[in-house]
């Protein structure tokens, strides 16, 4: 996925499609952060987490905090709410 595609599919009216991206934007490492900033202020409020994610999820990456099978998330119920999950 390039810088560009994340940005997009974060945009998208579909749930899934955003929680995957934020979810598969580690490889993109910290250039990702700097991409996604100016949706940290979207409208849409889920927009707006699933950029903090996304961002979130390329710093882990760039500082070696990935897993095999993602990146390390918090417990259920720890985090915010919204619709912006890992997908399933």
């Amino acid at each position: 996925m390039t810088p560009k595609e994340l940005v997009a599919k974060l945009r998208s009216s579909d749930d899934r499609e955003r929680s995957a991206a934020w979810y598969h934007a580690g490889p993109l490492g910290p250039g990702a952060i700097a991409t996604v900033a100016p949706l940290l202020e979207d409208a849409n409020p889920e927009v707006a987490r699933c950029a903090g994610r996304a961002a979130g999820h390329a710093a882990d990456s760039a500082r070696g905090l990935q897993t095999e099978s993602g990146p390390r998330l918090a417990p259920a119920g720890r985090v915010g709410g919204g619709r912006c999950r890992p997908p399933s």
